[in-house]
């Protein structure tokens, strides 16, 4: 800086300045996006152990519902859990004669996990809403796990991102929610326990 003018001085000064002020915004920025994220769930009191390690994810309702739900099975997957194809869960269903919204109905996918000799089916919805970023949307993911046999809530958690997301993509917003998802779902039925068979 010897040597330097008064007028060079003031534009190295400014533009530090701004650049600090660059680095600033983006280290809050990560902070609040890292609290903005969450999932919450609930387990029931009367919910048994899992079967086995066998899940099946139907398509969610809603726009990117068959991505999302694919997403999910992936995330099981990684974590050792044997899958059922959601086309298996889709074949059910038509065979059944479900069509439409029905394929959403929790008791008609519960149907088809019967039919499928499961004893408990994961079933949801997305949504994708407007957030302060115009570029992309934001996830809302429901997730529920129901007992074929009677119909009862097991376990169910929601994904969302209330307000700002530091996900790069809507996609991206939806494959945190899945790795999200899976990992509380691994809280409330750790691996391991007995199970009934």
């Amino acid at each position: 800086l010897s040597g330097a003018g008064p007028t060079a001085l003031a534009r190295q000064f400014t533009g530090l300045e701004v650049h600090m002020r660059v680095r600033v915004f983006f280290g809050m920025l990560g902070v609040l996006t890292a609290g903005c994220q969450s999932v919450q769930s609930a387990k029931s009191p009367s919910s048994h152990s899992l079967t086995n390690d066998t899940v099946a994810v139907s398509e969610l309702n809603g726009e990117d519902g068959a991505l999302t739900s694919d997403l999910i099975s992936q995330g099981f997957l990684r974590e050792g859990y044997r899958v059922i194809e959601r086309s298996q869960i889709a074949k059910v269903l038509t065979d059944l004669g479900y069509s439409g919204d029905t394929r959403f109905d929790q008791n008609s996918v519960a149907a088809a996990g019967k039919q499928l000799g499961l004893r408990e089916i994961f079933v949801g919805s997305i949504t994708l809403d407007r957030g302060p970023l115009a570029s992309f949307r934001h996830v809302n993911i429901t997730l529920r796990l129901v007992d074929v046999e009677t119909g009862e809530l097991l376990w169910a958690a929601t994904y969302g991102n209330p307000g700002w997301t530091s996900a790069i993509s809507t996609q991206g917003d939806e494959q945190r929610g899945a790795e999200n998802l899976v990992e509380e779902f691994k809280k409330a039925y750790p691996r391991g326990r007995a199970t009934r068979g």
